[in-house]
């Protein structure tokens, strides 16, 4: 059995997600509310509620752990930096994670060229 780990992390946020955020008008300190405006105590069923309203067909809250690590990777960010963000105690657990799409491999591939 899995035991969740209750370390607190801070994960800085890049200035175009700041932006935006600014853009939003919040009413309280958190970014998911329900539908009378009372902030959401389960992140499960705001996730689950923003996708649906959204239009995405399939989306885990899980994938976007996968995405982040993915497309931190292809930024060429080190790998070690790519596990402390994600808060794993183990570096195996990050390469789980990041998965670089079929055209950065085709780049990197095209270097050897260079």
């Amino acid at each position: 059995m899995r035991s969740l780990s209750l370390k607190k992390r801070d994960i800085p946020i890049n200035n175009h997600l700041k932006e935006t955020l600014k853009c939003v008008k919040l009413t309280n300190d958190r970014v998911f509310c329900d539908n009378y405006d009372r902030p959401m105590d389960s992140i499960k069923t705001a996730f689950k509620n923003a996708i649906r309203r959204s239009g995405i067909r399939y989306c885990r809250f899980h994938d976007l752990r996968h995405t982040f690590a993915s497309r931190l990777v292809e930024k060429n960010v080190n790998i070690v930096t790519v596990k402390e963000l994600l808060g794993h105690a183990n570096i195996n657990t990050t390469m789980r994670y990041a998965h670089p799409a079929p055209e950065y491999k085709r780049q990197a591939v095209e270097m050897i060229n260079a």
